[in-house]
């Protein structure tokens, strides 16, 4: 087991795996609940960047959400570029202003596309849209840790 690998049976070693037998592409995880705290501890194990997208990209593009082109989350990628992996939380937020139409027709083309470092976006509202894909990987919900205010406090820092 390398450094930053989870043992077998760890609730991130599918992603892991994913990763490691994968080039560098967009990829989604799905997650059972809204657990920020388990997005912050993925990014953090992987060695990658984590940037809530809500709250660094969104709030600062003020006005109404539904006129914020989905441009922005390439935006996001871009300012990041050199890093070793991206965890991009709370995406769902911006694709909520969207028709499930159009949310769909954006994972599939984002999803799989090839980039310079790993692009990870987790997914909770919106697992019915994504595309069957391997670019999906669903986290299984009885692998995952219990939600418990130590890990909620964790995550606030």
């Amino acid at each position: 087991m390398s450094a930053g690998t989870q043992p077998e049976g760890h609730w991130l070693s599918g992603l892991q795996r994913h990763l490691a037998t994968t080039a560098p592409a967009a990829t989604a995880f799905v997650l059972p609940a809204y657990r920020p705290d388990l997005v912050l501890a993925a990014a953090e194990m992987l060695g990658f960047v984590h940037v809530d997208f809500r709250k660094d990209y969104m709030r600062d593009g003020g006005g109404d959400p539904a006129l914020q082109p989905l441009d922005l989350i390439e935006r996001a990628i871009g300012d990041h570029a050199g890093a070793a992996g991206l965890v991009l939380q709370n995406v769902e937020a911006l694709l909520a202003t969207r028709a499930a139409s159009v949310r769909q027709a954006w994972l599939a083309g984002f999803l799989g596309s090839p980039r310079p470092f790993s692009v990870l976006l987790p997914v909770v509202l919106f697992a019915a849209d994504l595309p069957r894909t391997a670019s999906v990987v669903t986290i299984d919900a009885e692998a995952i840790p219990p939600d418990s205010l130590l890990m909620r406090l964790w995550a606030q820092r």
